[in-house]
């Protein structure tokens, strides 16, 4: 199943999340239509939502802006540090 799992695009898994989400299917069956196991697709879900709540929350910078923030300006003092050289 995981080979299966490595294959499908970002937007094959979200439409696998929201068919979950939906509740209109239990998610074993979603998980068996899919060939994907049910401990992946709460993976997914639970990656997912913590996505859609840090899109959603108010005046907070999301993590990945934090980890680029961070990352140029290590960045630049490695441009200091080599330009002291």
């Amino acid at each position: 199943m995981q080979q299966i799992a490595e294959k499908l695009s970002t937007e094959e898994k979200m439409a696998i999340i929201l068919e979950g989400l939906r509740r209109e299917k239990n998610v074993s069956q979603i998980c068996r239509e899919h060939g994907i196991s049910q401990a992946q697709y709460y993976k997914w879900r639970d990656r997912f939502l913590e996505g859609a709540k840090e899109g959603l929350e108010n005046g907070k910078k999301s993590r990945v802006k934090q980890l680029e923030e961070k990352n140029g300006r290590a960045r630049e003092g490695n441009r200091e540090t080599d330009n002291r050289h």
